[in-house]
């Protein structure tokens, strides 16, 4: 079936252990990890149960837990904002750890005197910076 984004509907929703499980009006089931939506993930099951369509299919909302997805955004798999906010977070805190660490390294060597070539530190912290 050839649809574009804008025909997707949500038909309903479920929930399978730790999945949000979508039926889609293109025939798809969309089934995303619940820890993209951290209000979901953290209410209770009967607030999970406590929701309804808006906009005849175009969207979900739970009112207890004030959350609202689309459509377009569970059948392209996009987490939430908070959910995205909170990886970038941790992305950038591990990669200023990393950081430090090849600080504190370096610092070591240097001490010890150890030398490095400007090639091999490169590739060191390319390696921490993963």
């Amino acid at each position: 079936m050839n649809t574009s984004d804008t025909e997707i509907r949500i038909l309903s929703i479920a929930f399978a252990r730790s999945h949000l499980v979508a039926k889609l009006s293109d025939g798809r089931t969309v089934s995303n990890p619940l820890k993209w939506y951290p209000r979901l993930q953290s209410a209770s099951v009967r607030d999970r149960a406590a929701f309804e369509l808006s906009g005849n299919g175009y969207g979900v909302h739970w009112g207890k837990i004030d959350e609202d997805l689309s459509a377009k955004g569970i059948a392209e798999g996009v987490a939430s904002v908070e959910y995205r906010a909170l990886a970038h977070r941790v992305g950038t805190t591990r990669r200023r750890r990393s950081i430090l660490k090849a600080i504190v390294i370096g610092d070591q060597a240097a001490r010890e005197g150890q030398t490095v070539t400007h090639h091999g530190a490169r590739k060191r912290l390319a390696r921490w910076l993963k």
